[in-house]
């Protein structure tokens, strides 16, 4: 009967922890939900998309929100709003390589092991792909590719 009371307390006390670690976690989260809210209808308004697909948040020197999307006109657009003042950024899909061209082009130049994160921004005031990889000694990497053509224009190897 004793055994029986403490496995009883242990789990409340485990379900108890777990409880605190998920509150934690969703508070920790609220702000960058609040942003992306907030984004996706500056987005909405300004470049008229009527359909959303994916959010990206971009740290480089300075940061960047962009929602990714369909515009009233068909096209797929990425609108980009930096995080300090300054001017909503429209860019024309068309223009540039996709997400996954980036992805695509890292693979086969660079041969991670894994791609642990994929970013829109602007780097020197030129839009590009920031993609983060993995090596076989879980080093990290950063490749910055040009938007418009795919070149990589800087890359951080091995830290």
């Amino acid at each position: 009967m004793k055994l029986k009371k403490i496995i009883i307390r242990v789990i409340i006390i485990l379900f108890l922890l777990i409880c605190l670690i998920l509150a934690f976690f969703y508070r920790a989260s609220a702000q960058a939900r609040k942003e992306q809210k907030e984004i996706t209808k500056l987005a909405v308004e300004y470049a008229n998309l009527v359909d959303t697909k994916d959010f990206y948040w971009y740290n480089g020197n300075s940061t960047y929100y962009t929602i990714t999307g369909t515009n009233d006109k068909n096209q797929n657009i990425l609108v980009t709003v930096p995080k300090k003042e300054g001017k909503i950024i429209i860019q024309n899909q068309a223009n540039g390589i996709t997400k996954d061209e980036a992805i695509s082009k890292v693979e086969k130049t660079f041969h991670p092991i894994k791609i642990t994160k994929v970013e829109f921004g602007y780097y020197e005031n030129q839009p590009i792909w920031e993609v983060t990889t993995q090596n076989k000694a879980k080093q990290l990497s950063y490749y910055i590719l040009d938007f418009k053509n795919g070149d990589v224009i800087h890359k951080v190897e091995n830290f």
